[in-house]
C-alpha cells in the first residue's frame, strides 16, 4: 500500500521539504524578475523541480514533488489573484475562479503521478533484480 507521508519524518525529510518550498518560492521570484515576456520560465522551473525531486526524493519522491508543485501552484494562484484584484482593481472573474482547479490538474497532479510511476517502476525493477538468480 502506498504511503502518503514519509515515516518517520527525520532530518532528511525536513531538509527536503524545506528545499521543495524554497525551490518553489525561488521559481516564482525568478519568473517575476524575468518579466511578463518569460512565460516559459515557470514551466521550466516546474519541469526542473519535478526532475530534481524525482531524482533525490528516494521512495518518497511523490511526496516531495507534491510539496514542490503544490507550493508553486498556490503561490502562482495567490500572486495572480493579488495582481488582478488588488493592484489592477479588476473584478473577480470566472478565469480567476477556475485557475486553482486548472493549476492543480496540470501543475500538481501530473508531476505527482509521474513521480509515483517512477517509484513503482523502480520498485518493480528492484524486486525483479533481487529475485533473479543467475549462476556465477
Amino acid at each position: 500500500m502506498p504511503k502518503i507521508l514519509p515515516t518517520p519524518f527525520r532530518i532528511r525529510e525536513w531538509t527536503l521539504t524545506l528545499v521543495a518550498l524554497s525551490v518553489a518560492v525561488s521559481s516564482l521570484l525568478l519568473s517575476n524578475s524575468a518579466g511578463p515576456g518569460a512565460g516559459g520560465a515557470l514551466y521550466l522551473c516546474l519541469i526542473v523541480g519535478t526532475a530534481l525531486f524525482v531524482v533525490i526524493g528516494g521512495q518518497d519522491r511523490a511526496f516531495f514533488t507534491g510539496v514542490f508543485a503544490s507550493s508553486l501552484s498556490v503561490g502562482l494562484t495567490a500572486w495572480s489573484w493579488t495582481d488582478s484584484v488588488v493592484f489592477r482593481h479588476e473584478p473577480v472573474s470566472g478565469e480567476l475562479l477556475w485557475m486553482p482547479v486548472v493549476l492543480f490538474l496540470s501543475w500538481v497532479a501530473i508531476p505527482i503521478v509521474f513521480a509515483q510511476l517512477v517509484t513503482i517502476v523502480i520498485c518493480r525493477l528492484e524486486r525483479s533484480f533481487k529475485g533473479d538468480k543467475h549462476p556465477g
